[in-house]
């Protein structure tokens, strides 16, 4: 009994949160995204005046 109430608790906790679970992990892929083509910006502007 003990098991199927941890899963259901589980369930109940993912069906709740899930559209936060999803905005952040478009938030976390969008500043990601951000942060590596600034790098790679950087990388390229240095190449080229060196």
């Amino acid at each position: 009994m003990k098991k199927y109430l941890n899963k259901g608790l589980i369930y109940q906790w993912f069906n709740s949160a899930k559209m936060i679970i999803l905005l952040g992990v478009i938030a976390w892929g969008f500043a990601s995204n951000m942060m590596v083509e600034s790098h790679i910006g950087k990388v390229q502007f240095h190449e080229i005046f060196q």
